[in-house]
């Protein structure tokens, strides 16, 4: 983690990643019906919002 909090861009490069892959997992999910699709639209949820977390964690009060 230390190697992430040095190189900022890399880091956001990173989040940009996984913020496009957990919006295809939703899209995707959306497009047949049955549990498994459920599953993948919760992950895509999920991740999307542990980057929102992590993106509001230096901003909160203590």
């Amino acid at each position: 983690m230390k190697f992430l909090s040095e190189n900022k861009w890399i880091s956001k490069l990173l989040a940009a990643v996984v913020f496009l892959f957990c919006l295809w997992l939703i899209i995707t999910g959306q497009k047949v019906i049955g549990i498994a699709s459920l599953l993948k639209m919760l992950v895509g949820l999920c991740g999307l919002l542990v980057l929102l977390y992590r993106y509001n964690k230096p901003y909160q009060g203590k």
